[in-house]
């Protein structure tokens, strides 16, 4: 009963979709490829066809019974539907597409097979009715167990195809047997029973072994396509690296090699694979410009780094100019994956910025930091039976004249030449080195004092020789100051110091000059030290104060402005003028906050002074570049609540010539707030004329130079004479500084200026002195009204 019962099972498609005797649904792919299994091969469906209907005929004809020849016909027909089935599922182009179509061809397939299995069973069991002849019987039963067989393999791939076939077929024959109540046709029955469970455990096992077959080969497509597509994922990566990549086995030979490795020695991908890492060298020394001497080379190198068997970083140098990183690592099993890596722009740029970073752009010599790594290293290198040397420093005379008569391109061909010049003067073992501006530095091997006399000597005889700069011919001068090592220092910073301290003396000597260092400078130096300290703090301490030195109207005689002043009152030194301190807060940049101060203190100290009186404030090149001056002005003109048109700037030409642009951009931001714009020293600088052209200032102020003279120079008088008449062609007011007599008073008024300034009326006064005068000046305009 139980073999029934998996019959009716199967027959009513409870294992149609058991995966190896699960109930999980099968995927569309293995069902597609179940189905496929039944659609096989169509000869042996003919000859088991052909089997029965010849079975039939013969004992349709013994027999010449006309119903089992209804049977052979019907077994005929249904065999030739199902051949012409098997042909239409052949042309279905999308029958294992989807599972719906696969299901669709399973019952078609099935229903055809059940049809052609029951004709099959019912001719048995008609022929065991109709016919007592044994041997017709054994011939159907022989016909039967083939067909069965036949099944039990063909149609495996279905469960509940081939088990109902089975029953359709044998379920007959064993109730025909049956029927006929003979032992032997008893025991045939009981035969056929255990056959047919057989052959039912045989159908199972089969089709666990084909679907569980047909889902390996599934996977193993599925896994065949992923290694597939990863194998073009890695071909596609290995191909566009940038790097070149290469794998070698044990043997050192070439089993993987990319394209761009390929590149790099100029073969072909397919030439690389099997080949030795000397064969690729040897094929590809031929594209080099080098000898065989440095293929063998190369060759030697990537052998070394492969039987090192230890991860390493190196760098190939070949012959043709080109640098390659090598980097390489052991693999397990013997073998090494190398990556190398064309690093020759790299290195060029690199060792262009390192160049950058230690040569002065201008000159191309050494800078500051390169000078005193050398210095270092020459002094770490300083030893017992070592030779003294020397620090040379060197400050450019009368170089400032020529930068600003002539302009900077001038003076930067002239810095070039310079460098050149001193280059071809110095030994092989010689430094030289632009520290900035003017200010170059020697560092000399030959530390004998006959030594430094003998190429300071040179030095300056060959950079005061005239130079050609287009067609100028210009002579400047070079002042220099010694320090010898160890003896005056012992390291960088001593040894700049003491040199440059020298310098210092050699420049306040008159300039030209060689000067060494001494220990009397050194005294000079702490006081300048001192200096410097006092005036970091002196703007804590508030130490500075202003004074105001009055500017005349010369057609009424009134002050309309004044000139703000800074003064220190240094604790010890008492008070200290501006010519004492300000190039030296300028050099080092204290001028800014110095600066900032005056502003603010001059527009807090000129408000509470009549509205036409104007206070005038000079400005250094410095505050244009060290700091930020537009914010400083607004904020000391916003806290003190002056009206801008009361605060005068007074900038030099210098200030123009630091940087022109961005400058005059200030200036004229500064003059749209309203706030004037004078031009101080007008007439010393070569481009002032140019000046007055690119920026509208609102006064221009005499040099002090031309005023002093304007009584006994025919000269100074005509150029007073010719600034007064521009001012007045361009309607700005011109002043005259420097007004000490009566007599340059009037000199100043007949040659056309519109104000004077100078001691003739009065020296810098306090604060409190100016509101005197003011208050004196507008109760004598009272008293006249």
């Amino acid at each position: 009963m139980e073999t029934f019962r998996r019959v009716w099972l199967s027959m009513c498609g409870k294992q149609i979709d058991a995966h190896v005797g699960s109930r999980q649904p099968i995927d569309e792919r293995i069902l597609g490829k179940q189905i496929e299994t039944l659609y096989g091969p169509v000869r042996s469906l003919v000859i088991g066809a052909f089997c029965c209907t010849l079975v039939g005929i013969v004992v349709t004809v013994h027999t010449g019974s006309a119903i089992l020849a209804g049977f052979v016909v019907l077994m005929s027909v249904v065999a030739a539907g199902r051949l012409l089935l098997i042909q239409a599922y052949r042309k279905e182009k999308s029958r294992d597409r989807v599972r719906d179509a696969a299901l669709i061809w399973e019952r078609r397939y099935r229903i055809s097979a059940w049809i052609h299995a029951a004709t099959v069973g019912g001719f048995v069991l008609a022929t065991f009715t109709i016919s007592d002849n044994v041997v017709d019987q054994l011939v159907v039963v022989a016909q039967m167990c083939g067909y069965t067989s036949g099944v039990a393999s063909r149609n495996a791939g279905s469960l509940r195809i081939a088990t109902g076939q089975l029953g359709l077929i044998l379920t007959p024959a064993i109730i025909g047997s049956a029927m006929i109540a003979e032992p032997m046709h008893m025991t045939l029955a009981v035969v056929m029973f255990l056959y047919l469970a057989a052959a039912i455990e045989i159908v199972h096992y089969h089709h666990a072994n084909t679907l569980h077959l047909l889902i390996l080969n599934d996977e193993k497509s599925a896994l065949a396509g992923e290694l597939a597509l990863q194998n073009e994922r890695f071909d596609a990566a290995l191909s566009n690296m940038s790097h070149g990549l290469c794998m070698v086995d044990a043997e050192q030979r070439f089993v993987v090699a990319n394209q761009r490795f390929c590149e790099m020695f100029g073969l072909s991908v397919q030439a690389v694979h099997g080949l030795k890492v000397r064969d690729i060298v040897d094929r590809a020394s031929s594209l080099l410009t080098g000898t065989t001497l440095e293929a063998a080379a190369i060759s030697a190198h990537f052998e070394e780094r492969l039987n090192s068997r230890q991860a390493s970083s190196s760098t190939l140098n070949l012959a043709d100019g080109r640098i390659l990183a090598l980097s390489q690592q052991p693999i397990s099993g013997g073998g090494n994956v190398v990556i190398m890596e064309d690093v020759t722009e790299r290195q060029r740029a690199e060792t262009r910025i390192t160049h950058m970073a230690t040569h002065d752009a201008l000159t191309d010599l050494p800078n500051r930091t390169l000078f005193r790594q050398r210095l270092n290293d020459r002094l770490a290198a300083f030893g017992a039976a070592s030779h003294p040397f020397a620090v040379l420093m060197l400050d450019l005379d009368r170089f400032k004249v020529v930068n600003d008569s002539f302009g900077h391109p001038t003076g930067d061909a002239l810095l070039r030449q310079v460098g050149e010049r001193i280059s071809s003067t110095l030994c092989g073992e010689d430094t030289v080195a632009r520290l900035g501006g003017d200010e170059f530095a020697v560092l000399t091997a030959d530390g004998s004092k006959s030594g430094v006399d003998g190429l300071s000597a040179r030095l300056i005889a060959r950079l005061s020789e005239p130079y050609d700069l287009d067609g100028r011919a210009v002579e400047i001068g070079v002042s220099i100051g010694a320090a010898f090592a160890p003896l005056d220092g012992s390291s960088p910073e001593e040894l700049l110091k003491m040199s440059d301290m020298a310098l210092y003396q050699a420049k306040a000597e008159g300039r030209g000059v060689l000067r060494y260092f001494s220990a009397t400078m050194d005294a000079e130096l702490k006081v300048r030290n001192d200096l410097e300290h006092d005036l970091r703090h002196a703007l804590e301490r508030g130490e500075f104060v202003l004074h105001y030195q009055p500017q005349v109207d010369l057609a009424s005689g009134r002050i309309v402005g004044v000139e703000a002043l800074v003064r220190w009152e240094h604790p010890v030194r008492g008070l200290v003028g501006p010519n004492d301190f300000i190039p030296f807060a300028e050099d080092t940049g204290l001028i800014v906050q110095i600066g900032a101060w005056v502003v603010r203190q001059a527009c807090f100290d000129a408000v509470s002074w009549p509205g036409d009186i104007r206070v005038a404030v000079n400005l250094s090149p410095v505050q244009f570049d060290g700091g930020d001056l537009w914010e400083t002005i607004l904020e000391a003109l916003a806290a003190s609540g002056l009206d801008p048109r009361r605060l005068e700037l007074e900038i030099t030409e210098s200030t123009l010539l630091a940087n022109t642009e961005a400058t005059v951009a200030m200036l004229h931001r500064l003059r749209d707030r309203g706030i004037r714009v004078a031009m101080d020293d007008f007439g010393i600088g070569y481009s002032s004329l140019a000046y007055l052209r690119s920026f509208p200032f609102d006064k221009i102020k005499i040099d002090r130079t031309f005023v002093s003279e304007i009584m006994t120079s025919d000269d100074c008088a005509a150029i007073v004479r010719a600034v007064a008449g521009l001012g007045q062609s361009l309607g700005v007011a011109t002043t005259a500084e420097g007004v000490e007599t009566s007599a340059q008073e009037e000199m100043v008024r007949r040659q056309g200026c519109t104000e004077m300034q100078g001691y003739y009326f009065s020296p810098p006064r306090p604060a409190s002195d100016i509101v005197a005068m003011l208050k004196a000046q507008a109760d004598a305009a009272q008293i006249a009204a």
